[in-house]
């Protein structure tokens, strides 16, 4: 009897050399004959799964999206409150946030004037923000519609602080120590903290102030 093969798996296994290769060597190391050569396999199996280098990368690029945000779902899942997890699960810190970084980085400037990799970029960027904004609602709860709105604001502050951070690490990692990164987004999630209070103050004393005049 033939043994049975997950195409699914060895698709993601083929993928899964293209980004190591991409990571360590830049796109144009990922051609067909390199990563049939590191698969140990001919190049007719990896154009089997995938058509064309561009079909491959895009695939790379959505892989290396996936992979950190299932790692912040992970947080979540623990505790749908843990911002400084959920942010903490996207840094550099082991070898495998820093390949699916390389990954994105790398394959960012196709978003550039192309259809399909824009819409990737576009896809996971909402995606990270939408959960971040869902953390900090878990976080520090919501008063106000307007509220609700700030906080998606900050989540996207957060998100491009985080991304900042991984362009400076993949590049430059002796500039950005883990635990320099964890240092940046607790004090940037300590400003937020205090600029929600502060605002809150704020909003209570007008209402109090209009309520006196009789404004409302």
């Amino acid at each position: 009897m033939p043994r049975q093969v997950d195409h699914a798996l060895r698709r993601r296994e083929v993928a899964a050399i293209a980004c190591e290769l991409i990571a360590s060597d830049g796109v144009e190391a990922a051609t067909v004959r390199s990563v049939a050569e590191k698969a140990r396999c001919s190049t007719t199996i990896v154009s089997h799964y995938f058509s064309n280098k561009h079909e491959l990368l895009l695939f790379c690029y959505r892989a290396a999206a996936e992979n950190s945000h299932a790692r912040v779902c992970a947080v979540v899942k623990k505790d749908a409150a843990d911002l400084q997890g959920c942010l903490g699960a996207l840094l550099l810190l082991d070898k495998a946030r820093k390949r699916d970084w390389a990954v994105c980085f790398a394959l960012w400037a196709m978003a550039v004037g192309n259809t399909a990799f824009s819409r990737e970029h576009r896809a996971w960027f909402s995606a990270a923000v939408e959960l971040i904004t869902a953390v900090a609602r878990e976080t520090w709860g919501i008063e106000t519609p307007e509220c609700d709105d700030w906080y998606r604001t900050e989540a996207r502050r957060l998100f491009a602080l985080v991304s900042g951070i991984a362009a400076q690490a993949v590049f430059d990692p002796s500039g950005f120590a883990p635990a320099k990164m964890r240092e940046v987004v607790a004090t940037e999630i300590a400003r937020i903290d205090q600029s929600r209070r502060h605002m809150h103050k704020t909003s209570a004393s007008l209402e109090r102030r209009m309520k006196k005049t009789g404004a409302i």
